[in-house]
């Protein structure tokens, strides 16, 4: 198959590699059908990576078909649409069933592509282990595109924003308006804040920002206007993505 290989600093490859295959009852393998690059992913690309590996495929951010599962595994089979959470844990152990993966008590914890111990997911098919927790069934009625973001850069805004303890009637400064910040924006309204401070010193982004209620500011200009505007309390949950 292909896949988008690490062989060192700016030097991603398009390059052949050996099909995945299962390596325990609980595997599945999935077809890749849309992926998409994190920050993470560039970090890799500009040599600054998690693991001194090469040759490994990169990405965590994927949805496919499933194409093989292995004989433990229940809850996907051959056919089903399925996101991928980047991070992976062994959904079996208390830490792993509460959703706390990173604390995985059998040290099955990790993420896709950050090394030759778990290959990424920007190539034609992967492997997901433990597949029925780490596999989710697109739901009815949610597509490609919005399930690919739920992955990670959605999820991970939406953990920003509830970390930030936002509340309805809540003032929000969101600093940073990249993809992450953006969706910060507009988890930080779902969550019922009254009003979303949205900083960063580019204009494009400050105009996506305003495009759906939030205040955008100029790094410049953004503390005297938030001072102003809350008399000077200062009691503004900050989520900087």
């Amino acid at each position: 198959m292909k896949a988008l290989r690490y062989f060192g600093e700016r030097d991603i490859r398009h390059d052949d590699m050996a099909d995945p295959k299962l390596e325990s009852d609980r595997d599945a393998i999935v077809q890749m059908t849309a992926c998409s690059i994190c920050g993470s992913d560039l970090h890799i690309y500009h040599g600054h990576g998690f693991s001194e590996d090469t040759g490994f495929c990169v990405g965590h951010e994927a949805v496919g078909e499933v194409v093989e599962v292995g004989r433990a595994v229940t809850r996907v089979k051959v056919g089903d649409k399925v996101m991928m959470p980047a991070a992976v844990g062994c959904g079996a152990c208390r830490s792993c069933l509460s959703g706390v993966v990173n604390n995985c008590e059998n040290n099955a914890s990790g993420c896709y592509g950050l090394s030759a111990r778990l290959q990424g997911v920007q190539a034609e098919a992967f492997r997901v282990p433990a597949a029925d927790m780490n596999a989710v069934k697109i739901p009815d009625g949610i597509s490609e595109d919005q399930a690919l973001m739920m992955t990670d850069a959605m999820a991970t805004a939406w953990f920003g924003a509830r970390n930030a303890d936002i509340r309805p009637g809540s003032s929000v400064g969101v600093i940073g308006l990249g993809p992450i910040g953006l969706m910060t924006v507009e988890a930080a309204f779902v969550m019922g804040a009254h009003v979303v401070y949205a900083i960063d010193p580019i204009p494009e982004r400050r105009a996506l920002a305003g495009a759906v209620g939030a205040i955008a500011l100029h790094p410049d200009e953004a503390m005297e206007r938030i001072k102003e505007d809350t008399r000077g309390v200062g009691s503004i949950a900050s989520s900087r993505w």
